[in-house]
């Protein structure tokens, strides 16, 4: 297992394949989200720029990247810099150990050492709490020295962390990931979409985005292929990610409202025990040698006090915590801390009211709920009637008199829009109900 960067996992730092068109030298990835605060929808936008003469990074440096989670993982997340041997990286990265693979090696490190990516409230600042504006360096430098008899490569390295990289990887804006599985893709969009979606399938097991969208902003296609481009080039990653367990995508709509829904499938996990796997979630090395040989009280306790003190705000890290399961007297809580018991007990309280009001509500809305279910039914069976003449007449009558969206269905493009076909079904719907209300009366009579 790695722990992969939230905000890298997000949006792309690259187009896939081996090799950037020429002549192409920035990259502008975007997204909508909602902000916080204001609930005002707001967008997101990475631009990537590449310094000459490295040039931007492609698939394989991707590949190089993750390589540089799972060393920093494996050094336990302790400091910036990370030293290693460049032919234990290439080994662990499944590559060959000559000159030609060590040449990948250095083209990549010395591209996201110039590398430059401004983000426009696209990164999350997770100590923030909230998405930011800045100029982000993924690495600040990186070195190598002295030479390998064996295999003729250099025989020490290391590599230098950028300060907002250290800064997320400090907050634990981190999720876990099968490092194995990883490897085990062939395909550059499979790896990639890998990573995009086991990020989203962690708070719903489906995930849906406009094809176009998701295929240039999360996965790093052109942006001049069409569709059925865009579907033949995710052919062959849709068919390893379901073949391996992963997933299975499905496409619906078509043309601009052309959309991919991905499922989830659940498979059956190897047991681990968790309390390793709560230990390798805080960046701890060697989680199954403590957890063997140190009372799991114990253990308990000091993640208790170590997330309690990330979470007031110490800058305490992985050695901390490894050090206060090992330490003869545990480490002392702050005066502040309150027992997860104590927590619980509130916790229940303040469900158990929560249960109350909810179903309180559910009695007033349960019908109306009902109601809407029996429309939403009615209206996709009518949409299904329309014939293409029908559907389109219907359309234009829908955009032109929609109360809610009739403004951003006039002015956005289709193609580019990552909502587009989102206010279009509402549109649709509101349209749809508009009609039958006039008709209710005159069907009573």
């Amino acid at each position: 297992m790695i722990s992969d960067e939230m905000n890298l996992a997000e949006f792309p730092l690259s187009m896939i394949g081996e090799r950037v068109p020429e002549g192409v030298d920035c990259l502008v990835f975007e997204d909508e989200a909602t902000d916080p605060k204001t609930c005002q929808r707001i967008v997101q936008r990475i631009t990537v720029r590449g310094q000459a003469p490295f040039g931007l990074p492609t698939s394989v440096d991707d590949e190089v990247l993750m390589g540089c989670l799972r060393a920093t993982k494996e050094a336990g997340f302790v400091s910036r810099r990370v030293d290693f041997e460049p032919a234990s990286f290439l080994r662990a990265m499944r590559w060959k150990t000559d000159g030609p693979a060590y040449a990948r090696l250095r083209r990549a490190l010395d591209r996201y050492s110039t590398l430059s990516v401004v983000s426009e409230g696209a990164y999350w600042h997770k100590g923030k709490r909230k998405p930011v504006r800045d100029v982000v360096g993924i690495l600040d430098r990186w070195q190598s020295s002295g030479r390998d008899p064996d295999t003729g490569l250099p025989e020490r390295a290391f590599f230098v962390w950028g300060d907002f990289m250290w800064e997320s990887f400090e907050a634990r804006n981190l999720r876990n990931l099968d490092y194995d599985f990883l490897l085990g893709l062939e395909s550059a969009v499979s790896r990639r979409a890998y990573r995009f979606l086991g990020k989203r399938f962690y708070h719903a097991k489906c995930v849906r985005m406009g094809l176009k969208h998701y295929a240039v902003n999360k996965i790093g296609l052109s942006d001049k292929n069409h569709n059925g481009q865009i579907k033949a080039t995710l052919k062959k990653a849709h068919t390893e990610l379901e073949q391996k367990g992963f997933c299975r995508a499905e496409y619906v709509g078509r043309g601009p409202e052309a959309e991919v829904v991905y499922h989830a499938i659940e498979t059956v996990r190897e047991n681990r025990d968790p309390l390793v796997g709560e230990l390798r979630r805080r960046g701890v090395g060697g989680a199954e040698e403590l957890v063997t040989k140190t009372n799991r009280d114990q253990i308990h306790q000091a993640i208790a006090n170590y997330d309690h003190r990330r979470d007031s705000g110490e800058r305490v890290g992985p050695g901390w915590l490894r050090n206060s399961i090992t330490t003869e007297k545990p480490y002392k809580f702050r005066d502040d801390y309150v027992s997860s018991e104590e927590r619980d007990r509130k916790q229940k309280a303040s469900e158990a009211a929560e249960s109350r009001r909810m179903r309180r509500t559910t009695q007033l809305t349960s019908s109306d709920e009902q109601e809407r279910q029996q429309q939403k039914t009615a209206f996709r069976a009518f949409m299904e009637s329309l014939d293409e003449e029908a559907y389109t007449r219907f359309r234009e009558e829908a955009v032109a008199r929609s109360t809610a969206y009739s403004k951003s269905l006039r002015s956005a493009d289709a193609e580019s829009s990552p909502h587009y076909a989102t206010y279009l079904e509402a549109a649709l719907f509101e349209h749809w109900r508009r009609i039958n209300a006039k008709r209710e009366p005159s069907a009573a009579a």
